[in-house]
């Protein structure tokens, strides 16, 4: 079960699979004993999860850090919260590695270049490696990537370390 983080006064999403996760939240709360308490505390601890923190500020994050671990050591295998950085237009997704090591399989990837020009930001995809499993598991084998991939980029940058 993955434990939501969101803002029982504040909602910003229009998502249908969220829209569900948040009603049957709400309905929680309202279950509850102290449920004006709860929605106090669930707001705040939401709002430190969806705060902006700007770079080098990186104790701003001890208070959802702390929760984050709170959660997951009581048996909750996951956290999922709105990403501040798509301005809520996506979730973040918090799994402790058992649950990685456990439930997901790594079938391909990439190996990309970022590309920063003022406030746009590209990805040149450029090599590629599919795992078979059990048998290719390691090592990777990528393969170069042909230009259509490169998401505009043609060449690569020099002095990159790949």
């Amino acid at each position: 079960m993955l434990w939501p983080i969101l803002d029982a006064e504040k909602y910003p999403f229009e998502d249908a699979d969220l829209d569900e996760v948040y009603e049957k939240y709400l309905e929680f709360l309202n279950a509850q004993e102290h449920t004006e308490k709860l929605r106090l505390i669930s707001t705040f601890i939401a709002r430190e999860f969806s705060k902006k923190v700007k770079d080098g500020d990186d104790h701003e994050y001890k208070i959802s850090a702390a929760v984050s671990e709170r959660i997951l050591d009581n048996g909750i295998c996951g956290i999922i919260y709105p990403s501040v950085q798509t301005e809520y237009q996506g979730f973040n997704i918090v799994l402790p590695p058992y649950v990685v090591d456990e439930n997901l399989l790594l079938d391909q990837s990439i190996l990309v270049q970022l590309h920063i020009e003022g406030k746009e930001v590209g990805f040149a995809q450029h090599k590629h490696a599919e795992i078979v499993y059990p048998n290719d598991r390691f090592p990777l084998i990528y393969k170069q990537m042909g230009i259509d991939f490169r998401l505009g980029y043609e060449e690569l940058s020099p002095n990159v370390e790949h």
